[in-house]
């Protein structure tokens, strides 16, 4: 198994480079057009570059570089780090702790607890305290509560969606039973102190008499520019 998820992401940029049939200088032609030409063919012959040679190397890549590559290669950059259905494990902190791609990528995102491989090889749930505060009683409880702004924001997404699928497929009780469960979900995230998106004034008008505080509901105006409260 691979010891860091550097040389992970260095072996699945040169399989999906090669899927894609582009040579190392285009790879690296692409990422100077997208404003890394730090990303040289020598850099990425040291990023894809394998092997035990004790000869200095350019192994480790960093967020900004994962990012772009993953743009550059058109393939979600934490697949790159998770090569789900291509290796069987990959590390995932503490150090040498082997989990499947998949699990990985799910903690990654936030949509799965820290874990540990026990002596029976199985993962399992992390415990223990988080660093010196005592506002959390361990690590899932610090962790539960980190992602749950993730959780707010898939939910508002889904709420935004099923107010434009009534708007195009469905008549005026539909999308008003649509905007009220969008509007339900704005109430929640704003007392929980979250930032919402900006919606535009049509939507924004038909959202402001549900809303608790509809003074802190952005609109996107037609200049392009966003104010808060409302737009006449």
């Amino acid at each position: 198994m691979h010891s860091t998820l550097s040389e992970v992401i260095g072996d699945s940029v040169r399989r999906r480079r090669e899927h894609l049939g582009m040579t190392r200088e285009q790879l690296a032609d692409r990422c100077a057009e997208l404003g890394y030409p730090e990303l040289t063919y020598a850099a990425l012959t040291n990023i894809e570059r394998t092997g035990t040679s004790k000869t200095k190397r350019r192994r480790e890549v960093t967020v900004d570089e994962l990012m772009i590559l993953g743009y550059a290669l058109a393939m979600p950059p934490l697949l790159l780090a998770f090569p789900v259905g291509e290796v069987d494990a990959v590390p995932i902190p503490p150090r040498s702790n082997p989990a499947h791609p998949h699990l990985a990528y799910r903690w990654a995102v936030g949509l799965e607890p820290p874990g540990v491989v026990g002596p029976n090889g199985r993962m399992h749930a992390a415990g223990g305290p988080v660093g010196g505060s005592n506002n959390y009683r361990d690590m899932q409880q610090a962790w539960n509560a980190a992602g749950s702004a993730l959780f707010e924001y898939e939910t508002l997404h889904s709420r935004s969606g099923d107010v434009g699928s009534a708007m195009r497929w469905h008549g005026e009780p539909e999308q008003e039973e649509a905007f009220r469960k969008l509007a339900d979900q704005l109430n929640r995230m704003l007392r929980a102190g979250l930032s919402v998106p900006a919606y535009t004034p049509a939507w924004a008008a038909r959202l402001r008499p549900l809303l608790d505080q509809e003074e802190l509901l952005p609109v996107l105006l037609p200049d392009g520019t966003v104010k808060l409260g409302g737009y006449e």
